[in-house]
């Protein structure tokens, strides 16, 4: 996972290819599945630290969508590094208006107005990252640039 993410900050491209070039075997005893460096929190603070070093490179605070579970995570893990999290963005109308790690949830409407702190779509849901990319693209905010998506 480092070293995709290592890739994409050098500015590669990553593709898939058509033929399959390694036949991966799965063990019970495998790292992967027994030591604690592979726990989802690890692949979040590793996909936090690259965030870091580029969409939030020059010290932008975050906008966070989705204020369940992963996006109280990928906070969290924001706030580790350093990273301001200045909002939250829900659907659910019993949560806006609420406060999270000491940031207001806002509606989508109000949140779409906001200009300047890097958008990270972090909602788990089936369909939901294309979704907010596609109001975020509506608004004419850019992809990479203005709003990335980190689950």
């Amino acid at each position: 996972y480092d070293l995709i993410l290592r890739v994409h900050l050098a500015g590669h491209r990553l593709a898939n290819v058509p033929a399959v070039l390694h036949h991966w075997r799965e063990g019970a005893d495998r790292l992967s599945r027994i030591d604690h460096r592979y726990e989802p929190e690890a692949f979040l603070r590793c996909r936090v630290h690259y965030l870091c070093l580029g969409p939030l490179k020059d010290a932008r605070d975050v906008i966070v969508w989705g204020a369940g579970p992963v996006g109280k995570s990928f906070a969290r893990a924001a706030q580790d590094f350093g990273i301001r999290v200045v909002a939250f963005v829900e659907l659910d109308p019993r949560k806006i208006g609420q406060e999270i790690h000491g940031a207001p949830v806002l509606g989508v409407t109000e949140a779409l107005r906001i200009r300047g702190p890097l958008h990270a779509a972090a909602v788990g849901q089936y369909g939901a990252r294309a979704r907010i990319e596609g109001l975020l693209e509506e608004a004419g905010l850019v992809g990479g640039k203005d709003f990335v998506a980190v689950a």
